[in-house]
């Protein structure tokens, strides 16, 4: 029996009728969904929604299904209803809302939304797409990015070790916009010592690619002191969220 379906006999007529439940449409939903078939799947996923309204996970399908077919309205008005609806969050709900301003051409809206996400759901299924995205917009230059910012990236890359693979600057500007996205309460660094972030950021590549290095060398190649750079890893570290 297909599941979600209840069976019921009526035993003056002798006919026996299948009463289809939430769980049926929005399996089929899902099946033509992944068929291609959306406008077929917006009628079955949006009736397991009206059936079970409380439940977020067809609700936030429908609102993908509907993005699909460039009803960006529908689907963030979906969307907003089930981040007022949710007690605790609905976080997937700001990466649908940033995926839909994007797609409609409003990138600061786009970008505000991915923010969002990743400072409420720092570890989220969606945060390297999330991640992805944001480097997409600054590097495109789609929304103003910060000169400071930009510039500890640069000096991190032109201080590059040959070792390093050729993916490095792509991986030192996304680790920095990862890292600042996980600061406690949204907060972004002040820059006062452009060179002791950029060893800092060269420091967490290291630290997470598994290669061999030493704090004081690190400090004499950004013409730091080992004791600022030492400082500048304990205080960082100490504000993000694990």
């Amino acid at each position: 029996m297909t599941r979600g379906a209840k069976r019921t006999a009526n035993q003056t007529e002798g006919i026996i009728r299948f009463d289809r439940g939430h769980r049926w449409f929005y399996d089929r939903g899902i099946a033509c969904a992944e068929n291609m078939k959306f406008r077929k799947a917006l009628l079955f996923v949006r009736k397991a929604a009206q059936l079970k309204p409380a439940n977020a996970e067809y609700a936030f399908n429908m609102a993908g299904i509907l993005a699909v077919l460039k009803d960006y309205r529908s689907s963030n008005q979906c969307l907003m209803s089930l981040l007022n609806k949710q007690k605790s969050g609905f976080p997937d709900c700001y990466f649908g809302l940033g995926c839909n301003y994007f797609d409609m051409g409003k990138y600061s809206s786009a970008n505000r939304y991915f923010e969002k996400y990743l400072r409420t759901h720092p570890e989220g299924a969606f945060a390297m797409e999330t991640c992805k995205a944001l480097h997409f917009l600054r590097t495109e230059q789609l929304i103003p990015n910060r000169t400071e910012w930009e510039n500890i990236i640069q000096l991190a890359i032109k201080k590059r070790e040959k070792a390093y693979g050729r993916e490095y600057p792509e991986e030192i500007r996304w680790m920095w916009f990862h890292f600042i996205y996980l600061l406690m309460e949204g907060r972004y660094p002040v820059i006062r010592k452009p060179k002791s972030w950029a060893a800092f950021l060269e420091y967490l590549y290291c630290t997470l690619k598994g290669f061999d290095y030493s704090l004081q060398n690190l400090a004499e190649k950004y013409e730091i002191t080992d004791t600022a750079l030492d400082r500048k890893i304990s205080g960082v570290l100490g504000k993000l969220r694990y």
